[in-house]
């Protein structure tokens, strides 16, 4: 068979095995040793980092044509048979390939469906925190009155005479409540009201400011006591109309209603 014949040839194994037992008998030309190259880098990706640390062998010397043709015979004979089985591996090692890609195909996807179970699942109930909410002034007001140890003084009308009232204060809990009756109702655009505590362990020329407030309807209001600093011993409560936004230091020109120990 001719190398033209063999270049023809539709099977590409018996192409290989020629180029081969040219190779053993040193016939190959340039570009058949690239053809061959090529072909087992197809075969076996390896195949030139195995050439590459191979030892070089010497160039055979030449040999008698008889001698060269039974080789030939023998190399095709020995040759296609570990062709073959590399060939016939390759879709095996394929197969090991997807098998492991798909293994980590398979991993990935536990990894994201994990995460999206993570992210996306339904939050789970909380229980809310509910706000404590302060009790109305007049609720609060009669719990401090089951205090037996809290001041309760009666208020009575200085420049407005006609007010009344009372007032309830605990020391211990700095807390207090003023109930006052038949104040005047006061824009808060020209004056406001403000209570002052007198404290016995404090200078009686500074009480204590107890908060600013307005009254907005004739008849009986109740205001929580809102003192500026603590209160040591309350003796003494007065309330004064003021500026609006009140005022740190009260000339008492106008006392409203004054509550004190009988």
């Amino acid at each position: 068979m001719s190398r033209s014949d063999l270049t023809d040839s539709t099977d590409p194994l018996a192409r290989i095995e020629e180029l081969l037992a040219d190779e053993a008998l040193s016939n190959l030309d340039p570009s058949e040793s690239a053809e061959l190259r090529a072909a087992n880098q197809k075969i076996n990706p390896f195949h030139d980092v195995v050439s590459a640390l191979t030892p070089a062998i010497a160039k055979p010397i030449a040999m008698p044509a008889d001698l060269a043709a039974r080789i030939e015979r023998s190399a095709k004979q020995h040759i296609r048979a570990p062709i073959q089985a590399v060939v016939n591996a390759a879709p095996a090692r394929q197969s090991m390939r997807i098998g492991q890609w798909a293994g980590w195909l398979v991993a990935a996807a536990a990894c994201a469906a994990l995460a999206v179970n993570t992210f996306w699942r339904t939050p789970e109930p909380v229980n809310p925190i509910v706000a404590s909410v302060e009790p109305e002034p007049a609720e609060a007001r009669k719990q401090l009155l089951t205090d037996s140890n809290i001041v309760k003084l009666d208020f009575a009308g200085v420049a407005d005479k006609g007010a009344g009232g009372d007032v309830v204060w605990s020391d211990a809990q700095q807390e207090g409540y003023m109930r006052l009756t038949n104040l005047p109702v006061n824009d808060p655009n020209a004056w406001q009201y403000q209570l002052w505590i007198f404290d016995a362990n404090g200078n009686a020329a500074h009480p204590v400011d107890g908060g600013v407030f307005d009254v907005t309807a004739a008849g009986e209001v109740i205001v929580k006591i809102d003192p500026k600093i603590k209160v040591g011993k309350a003796t003494m409560f007065a309330v004064t109309r003021e500026k609006p936004g009140g005022t740190v230091v009260s000339d008492r020109a106008h006392i409203a209603v004054l509550a004190k120990p009988a």
